[in-house]
């Protein structure tokens, strides 16, 4: 069983795609984007479909299609929008600060003022740390859809 780590890391990195098609540039172009108008070397983007309606974490396909030797080929990524990877990130560092900022402040009220002035510190690391949980757990799972 493979750790919620690595799942997150392959999930933020995403996967690295080369295909190749005997399809002529502008078929594979229609084909992969559903837009006539696109031309070789531009940026192909489609995202997967919805299956659950409260998650925003969806796979998204991205590159370029070029002109090959036998038809065309594709050079993208498969993975998060990049958007989500902002998301994600100033979420689970916000939590992450208030876990430090709340077992900072519980620490020195408890070191001062004894364990029920460090309440307040307390809940704001608690908090944090339900949050921190919780944006752990939810965004593994949205990669696997419903299957959490």
């Amino acid at each position: 069983m493979r750790s919620w780590v690595t799942d997150l890391l392959a999930a933020w990195r995403g996967e690295r795609i080369v295909l190749s098609s005997r399809m002529p540039v502008e078929v594979a172009c229609r084909w992969l984007s559903g837009n006539s108008a696109s031309g070789a070397g531009d940026v192909i983007r489609r995202s997967a479909a919805k299956l659950n309606t409260r998650s925003a974490w969806r796979p998204v396909l991205r590159g370029r299609l070029f002109p090959a030797d036998s038809g065309s080929r594709f050079v993208g990524v498969l993975g998060w929008d990049p958007a989500l990877k902002v998301l994600t990130c100033c979420l689970f560092g916000a939590f992450a600060v208030l876990l430090l900022t709340g077992s900072t402040v519980a620490a020195v009220s408890a070191a001062h003022g004894g364990w029920r002035a460090a309440g307040p510190g307390l809940a704001m690391a608690g908090l944090g740390l339900f949050g921190g949980l919780t944006n752990r757990t939810v965004t593994p799972c949205s990669k696997k859809s419903s299957s959490c």
